[in-house]
């Protein structure tokens, strides 16, 4: 059999059944496994080089499915049914079940936080990962597996396989169907062409963090603890989706969680469990929002509660009543800096004067890429550098004061070949913030309404340290660029 490239996913299936041929005609009538799997390999490599990425998801199914015993061949060889491009594949056949934990496993395994299938207009089915907040091709898939692939992925999550018309949402226990304990959050949602695409979020059990753990500089991480020990008040975490705000909120709740105190959360979904706290998940089609949660949390005798995000004026003045009625209430809201918390609440219509009485404080965050340890490099351009960050800083004397503390020197990606990163110079995410924390001259700015502006200038008299300014110490450090900051703060 002569060998030549394969440049999609149909012609590596024409290559597979050309190739499965001539391994039954060794493999004989007794259903015995072959070696298509090499087979298969020898034909899509050319040259010494391997097979491309984009088909290696399609590489791996062929393998599994054809290196495995075949008794419908063994019983009638010649009516052993040959697959074809055209073939229409089944969510119910094996092949299909070990196709889509095999793309789990693999995201799993890449370190993804998000998995998205997406059919094209070109008959061929897109895998992307989301790896460290950057969208990177994953793989294709074979244009017969793309009503398959989404009807399993269905199955999984409990969800109407007929509904085609509408979005669906689900959650999958991987502990079900592998060996892996991993929680996948499933939205299934119609697009243009009469197909589904399908995103799955990846929810480890074991993701809730310390605080000493969430990247804290020491001055935040001690304003932060002190906090949580407040007997009541508000407390709120700012950010974008995905910046790893319910995160900082489990590992707040982690720090004080302990027999003395009762713990309640209403989260949508919920995303991290602890032993510990008393969760309840929000169920809007059956009538049950956060704010009828909140209602009921305050006859439950609680001391903490936390709500999964504060979007609207109810949410907001019975999470204001409970903080002022001697419980600690911890939220998140999707803000872009911790000044314009306050001044997107009084817009939404609280009350000046109880909301700078409950408020305690407001922590702003967003996740950077960091450095990778094993190929990171000295920066070429030190001095240059050094200026640019300290004219970023804003404040000189507080730049010097760092500058000789820190102990690293400063570090830049090298896009060299390195089996850490793949190349990207990049491995891992850590979190900068932005801490507002609450005193007298803040409160009357507050109770005055004024503006963005006078809020801030107040709060960085009072000590506060902006999003940049956080992050440029861990450029100091040597953890992160500059380009990585300043394309998650505001300009």
């Amino acid at each position: 059999m002569t060998t030549r490239d394969a440049s999609s996913p149909d012609e590596v299936f024409e290559l597979a059944e050309s190739s499965r041929t001539a391994a039954d005609d060794v493999a004989g009538d007794h259903g015995e496994k072959s070696a298509l799997g090499t087979t298969v390999a020898a034909a899509l490599i050319r040259g010494g080089k391997a097979v491309p990425s984009a088909l290696s998801t399609s590489l791996r199914w062929l393998r599994k499915t054809f290196t495995e015993p075949d008794p419908v061949h063994a019983a009638k060889k010649n009516s052993s049914r040959r697959l074809t491009p055209q073939t229409v594949a089944a969510p119910e056949d094996p092949a299909v079940a070990d196709l889509v934990n095999t793309l789990i496993l693999d995201a799993h395994a890449r370190g993804a936080s998000d998995i998205h299938i997406e059919p094209r207009f070109d008959q061929c089915v897109q895998v992307r990962h989301r790896i460290d907040g950057q969208i990177k091709a994953a793989g294709e898939l074979p244009w017969k597996f793309h009503r398959a692939v989404i009807s399993r992925i269905k199955i999984m999550a409990v969800l109407d396989i007929a509904e085609r018309r509408k979005p669906q949402s689900g959650k999958i226990r991987l502990n079900q169907w592998t060996d892996l304990d991993l929680e996948l959050r499933v939205e299934i949602y119609p697009t243009i062409g009469d197909v589904e695409d399908a995103s799955l979020r990846l929810l480890s059990p074991s993701a809730q963090r310390t605080l000493e753990k969430l990247d804290f500089s020491p001055a935040n991480l001690a304003a932060m603890k002190a906090l949580m020990r407040q007997p009541a008040g508000l407390f709120l975490c700012a950010g974008p989706s995905g910046s790893g705000k319910t995160t900082t909120l489990h590992g707040a709740l982690g720090h004080i969680k302990d027999q003395n105190i009762k713990i309640l959360t209403a989260e949508d979904p919920v995303e991290i469990t602890q032993p510990g706290l008393r969760q309840l998940q929000v169920n809007r089609k059956a009538g049950v929002t956060f704010a009828d949660v909140l209602r009921s949390f305050l006859r439950c005798d609680p001391d903490v509660i936390m709500i999964g995000e504060m979007r609207d004026f109810e949410t907001a003045s019975v999470a204001l009543e409970a903080s002022l009625t001697g419980h600690m209430v911890l939220s998140t809201i999707h803000t872009n800096s911790a000044v314009e918390t306050i001044s997107r609440l009084l817009d939404m219509g609280l009350d000046p004067y109880s909301f700078s009485d409950a408020l305690q404080a407001v922590l702003s965050q967003r996740l950077v890429r960091t450095l990778c340890k094993a190929c990171r490099a000295p920066s070429r351009n030190s001095a240059t550098l050094l200026a640019t960050l300290q004219k970023e800083y804003g404040s000189d004397t507080l730049f010097r004061t760092l500058l000789s503390q820190s102990e690293e020197e400063l570090c830049e990606p090298r896009f060299d070949p390195c089996p850490e990163c793949s190349g990207e110079g990049y491995r891992g995410r850590a979190a900068i913030h932005e801490l507002l924390v609450l005193d007298e001259s803040i409160r009357k700015q507050i109770m005055a309404r004024n503006n963005v502006s006078q809020i801030r200038e107040a709060a960085v008299a009072s000590g506060m340290r902006s999003l940049k300014q956080d992050g440029i110490e861990k450029i100091l450090a040597g953890r992160t660029t500059l380009s990585e900051v300043n394309m998650n703060c505001m300009r």
